[in-house]
């Protein structure tokens, strides 16, 4: 578990550094370029970059217990919502608008958003 809780603290040290954490509900605050992602102001960009730091958080409450109970990313320093109610395809890398599904419909998003709010 040592080998795993290291590449963890790692993306969780990059996430923060990229600001993941602090995107806010504001759907037009994007994550940093990156050539990971398509340019400009869309939700394929915010959508993917909430997703991933929800799984990172998710994996930090997870493990918290082999580290004495202690989280990497404490939740009083996340403004990030989670992840909203979409398929992959809605997802546009020119369109920042979406339109959630409601929660008792299942999409893309519904196991992150039924595992403990995108991971918080």
């Amino acid at each position: 578990m040592g080998g795993f809780l290291t590449y963890l603290a790692i993306g969780v040290r990059i996430s923060q550094k990229l600001r993941l954490h602090q995107l806010g509900t504001d759907p037009k605050t994007m994550p940093p370029d990156d050539i990971a992602f398509p340019k400009g102001i869309n939700s394929m960009k915010r959508q993917t970059a909430i997703r991933v730091f929800g799984i990172i958080t998710f994996l930090d409450v997870v493990t918290a217990n082999n580290r004495m109970g202690a989280y990497l990313v404490h939740p009083s320093q996340v403004t990030t919502p989670p992840p909203e109610n979409l398929n992959f395809d809605q997802l546009s890398a020119t369109e920042w608008r979406t339109e959630p599904a409601p929660r008792q419909v299942w999409t893309d998003s519904s196991l992150e958003l039924n595992k403990g709010g995108g991971g918080r």
